[in-house]
């Protein structure tokens, strides 16, 4: 296993439980569009998988209570910093190493 801690931030138990509380609602709106969405209707089930991922991600926050998944763009450290810069530029055509 990797040594890396990612980009995690403090989360209360209260906050655990509300990431909890979002999970489930993902993933019951991902499963109200999947069960609304015609067969073979690719767009909706690419929202719907997407909505899954959110679910999992959330619910994984809530299981580890007491960390969370940063927000993009609130991480600390200078290798942060450097990693979203690069991001930055590469939306802007402008990639450099």
């Amino acid at each position: 296993m990797s040594g890396r801690t990612g980009r995690t931030q403090d989360c209360s138990a209260a906050d655990a439980r509300g990431r909890l509380a979002k999970a489930r609602k993902f993933l019951e709106a991902g499963e109200l569009v999947q069960d609304l969405a015609e067969e073979g209707d690719e767009e909706s089930a690419s929202v719907s998988a997407a909505l899954f991922v959110l679910a999992g991600i959330a619910a994984a926050d809530a299981a580890r209570r007491g960390r969370r998944q940063a927000p993009l763009g609130q991480t600390t450290g200078t290798g942060s910093r450097r990693l979203r810069r690069r991001h930055d530029a590469r939306l802007i055509g402008t990639a450099n190493s």
